[in-house]
């Protein structure tokens, strides 16, 4: 994945397809943007965990991406799923030594639902 993406520009367009007042478009990019964020923060924090859960992780994902085991081959689910099961999230506070639950108020599951949604529907 590509470390120079411009996610606060991203945003800037949301926001613009919002006050054009097309909400499809700005919902389905959304989805997208989290689920480049998500992987964004797998790959930045996924060198830098605990080796406990760092080869919890490379696991899980070898086990859902049997062809490279690579995150970025991984579907959005499978990314949530691995997130759940190796406790990610609390890894990475643990590296950074600072409160970042609020990424913990983000329901990964129905973030997965959404983006099926809008993937299976020719949204995307």
């Amino acid at each position: 994945m590509d470390a120079s993406i411009n996610f606060h520009e991203k945003i800037q367009y949301v926001e613009r397809l919002l006050h054009k007042h097309e909400y499809t478009d700005s919902a389905t990019r959304c989805i997208l943007i989290i689920e480049q964020a998500l992987r964004h923060i797998a790959q930045v924090y996924g060198e830098r965990i605990d080796d406990n859960t760092r080869h919890q992780v490379q696991n899980a994902v070898q086990k859902r991406s049997r062809q490279s085991g690579d995150v970025d081959r991984l579907t959005m689910g499978q990314l949530a799923h691995v997130f759940r099961e190796t406790h990610f999230f609390e890894a990475v506070t643990r590296f950074l030594g600072k409160d970042i639950s609020s990424l913990e108020i983000v329901d990964l599951e129905k973030l997965t639902v959404l983006h099926n949604k809008f993937a299976h529907h020719d949204y995307l």
